[in-house]
């Protein structure tokens, strides 16, 4: 039941698979985008802790939004630093 309701959430937009057991919604994806990229466009680089600190979030979390972030093309990774794209 919990998979099949996931699914729907999935297909429809509502949340966002960011690994095997790691959901966003939608809402929270925009609001860590804008946060990520006032910090990009003032420091110009970061790093996964840098994201860590500005979103106050975990490691489980903030590197599967990081990945999510480089494949969706609004992060470019270079060696252990990120700046948008």
């Amino acid at each position: 039941m919990v998979g099949q309701i996931t699914a729907l959430l999935e297909e429809s937009g509502v949340i966002h698979r960011l690994a095997a057991d790691v959901f966003l919604h939608q809402d929270a994806l925009e609001e860590a985008r804008q946060r990520l990229r006032q910090h990009l466009e003032k420091n110009h680089t970061m790093t996964a802790s840098d994201a860590k600190n500005v979103l106050g979030s975990s490691r489980k979390y903030c590197i599967p939004l990081l990945e999510h972030l480089d494949k969706a093309g609004f992060t470019v990774r270079r060696g252990d630093l990120r700046e948008l794209k």
